[in-house]
């Protein structure tokens, strides 16, 4: 079970009849992603401040 804590699975569309692949996760690129939008909008989402 070494590493089983660092690890999560996905299932991409394109491969929907496949099984999961691993991805492993980088937790700097995490930290950094979080640091960049913890407090402004991404650009990339919709903006749903004004609908409700």
């Amino acid at each position: 079970m070494t590493g089983l804590f660092n690890r999560h699975y996905v299932e991409l569309p394109e491969r929907s009849n496949c099984m999961p692949i691993e991805v492993s996760y980088n937790r700097t690129r995490a930290v950094a992603y979080a640091k960049t939008w913890a407090l402004k909008r991404n650009p990339n989402y919709l903006n749903f401040d004004k609908l409700g």
